[in-house]
């Protein structure tokens, strides 16, 4: 079996005066924009940036409410402002919560950017937005919406094997879901929602642009059952690597993230300090079945071609087979092919039907060249795969062994197309 965001923040001035118990001194917006159209409705708007402060309360939470006229809330004058609701929701006040850095500074970031309905606190519009999903009848993993309409996003491995899915929402209602789309490459399904009635529900915006390494993110969700979390986590690697994932038998396209998460939160959004879904959670490294504190994260850009069209999801080449790096393994295993090669992907796992199946490629073999370049790292190697598509045919450079010698050969498969994996059993 194979193996396998910090936030910025202002330093304390030196020379600055201690500030009174439990108040705010010192704040500079570094962006505060707030727009309201009363001609155009869908016009009615809100930009956040962050706050910075020259100085902590002595608190490490601070919670207070901003609020914003325009938005069907009061306006200075004592008059109704023209602003009317976005999406069918009033939004009268956002929570800001201030959060401390070992006293050496702090930042002040909007909890949540869900759309809020009049009077709503920001965590309740941000689990409005995200729900259960059960499968056969069990909770299997996280949701959230991006459609008002009902449409949500999940992890495809949590539901491919269903036959039937439904959707616990936070107010309690457990409502049929249909599968609209899957994108296995990405690890990502589209449920279509039934019977939210005409009021719609609370959703989600996607990022156009991915997270910087640092960045302080937080996943919602449930873990273990437990529901309406919300847990933090730091962005580890932004550019773009591959796991295995078992359940859907092939690779998936994911950026790591700084987290500890649990068995649930797979499909559950992972939100920038603006409020916007930055990935989907799809799993992470763990050890002897224990979580060890790396996620496996689905960047938002291949989220978007899937909200905006479920059955349109991209055809993904795949060689039916999963490696490990040769140096990773033990060393007997290294040095079992030190005579003939240093570095190469070790095949630890085929598919019955498989393209590398169907092309003689087996266990314990070593991949060492592809259409004539080397390879090393398992990334660029299942890059290059899914920079082909389903029926190409390639050449790989293999290492096995003949007559109790190891000998080099080459192997020439047809790519198969991920999909197809699912109903495939390994060899």
């Amino acid at each position: 079996m194979c193996p396998r965001a910090a936030e910025s923040r202002m330093p304390l001035r030196a020379d600055a005066p201690a500030p009174p118990k439990e108040s705010i001194v010192g704040v500079r917006a570094h962006r505060f924009k707030f727009r309201s159209a009363a001609r155009r409705e869908s016009d009615c708007s809100i930009f956040m940036r962050r706050v910075f402060l020259t100085a902590v309360p002595v608190r490490s939470i601070i919670d207070f409410r901003v609020s914003l006229h325009g938005l069907g809330a009061q306006s200075p004058s004592g008059g109704r402002a023209a602003g009317p609701a976005l999406r069918g929701c009033v939004m009268q006040s956002v929570r800001m919560r201030l959060l401390r850095s070992g006293g050496a500074g702090a930042l002040l970031s909007i909890v949540a950017a869900a759309v809020l309905r009049g009077g709503e606190a920001p965590e309740t519009a941000l689990h409005a937005a995200v729900c259960e999903v059960l499968v056969d009848g069990h909770v299997a993993c996280s949701g959230f919406f991006v459609d008002p309409g009902g449409r949500c996003l999940t992890c495809a491995h949590g539901v491919a094997a269903g036959k039937t899915i439904e959707v616990l929402l936070n107010d309690g209602r457990r409502l049929r879901a249909a599968l609209a789309g899957m994108d296995v490459g990405a690890d990502t399904a589209v449920l279509a929602v039934e019977g939210l009635g005409a009021g719609g529900v609370a959703c989600l915006k996607l990022a156009a642009e991915a997270p910087r390494v640092g960045a302080a993110l937080r996943l919602a969700g449930t873990a273990l059952y437990r529901r309406r979390l919300v847990l933090a986590g730091t962005v580890a690697r932004a550019d773009a690597s591959f796991e295995y994932n078992p359940d859907l038998k092939t690779y998936v396209e994911v950026f790591y993230v700084d987290a500890m998460t649990a068995h649930g939160t797979s499909g559950g959004p992972w939100l920038d300090g603006e409020g916007r879904v930055v990935g989907l959670q799809s799993g992470g490294i763990s050890l002897n079945g224990a979580f060890c504190g790396v996620a496996f994260v689905v960047p938002a850009r291949l989220l978007l071609p899937m909200a905006e069209r479920p059955a349109g999801a991209p055809a993904r080449g795949d060689i039916g087979a999963a490696c490990d790096e040769l140096w990773e393994l033990p060393p007997a295993t290294v040095k079992r092919f030190s005579g003939i090669a240093a570095e190469g992907l070790l095949v630890c796992r085929v598919l019955k039907g498989g393209a590398c199946d169907k092309a003689g490629v087996a266990c314990g073999e070593l991949i060492v060249g592809l259409d004539g370049r080397p390879c090393r790292f398992r990334e660029d190697f299942v890059r290059a795969i899914r920079g082909r598509a389903p029926g190409r045919t390639l050449e790989l450079a293999v290492v096995r062994e003949r007559q109790g010698a190891l000998v080099r050969e080459t192997a020439v498969l047809t790519l198969a197309d991920a999909r197809e994996a699912l109903s495939l059993p390994p060899k």
